[in-house]
């Protein structure tokens, strides 16, 4: 039986991975930016699907989550920014 090493998807993906770490070093360096960012696709997301399809779709629990989110993901953001100022 011959030693097979396991395949390195870094080097497979390497888009892939050259993506997630700018989204890293952007999550790390702007941490206020990149949340606002993830509450404002997560809002735009969900009131999509809320004025396209029907009432029905707001009943299931993973679409309560976004739309909870969606009302409320501006708080960790700004708290960030108010931290950020006081320091």
């Amino acid at each position: 039986m011959s030693y097979q090493p396991e395949p390195d998807p870094e080097r497979e993906f390497p888009r892939l991975f050259a993506l997630k770490h700018r989204t890293v070093a952007w999550k790390t360096e702007r941490p206020v930016s990149f949340w606002f960012w993830v509450w404002f696709i997560v809002t735009g997301i969900t009131l999509s699907v809320f004025a396209l399809g029907s009432g029905y779709q707001m009943q299931r629990p993973s679409t309560k989550l976004f739309a909870a989110f969606a009302a409320l993901g501006w708080i960790y953001p700004f708290y960030l920014w108010v931290r950020a100022r006081k320091k």
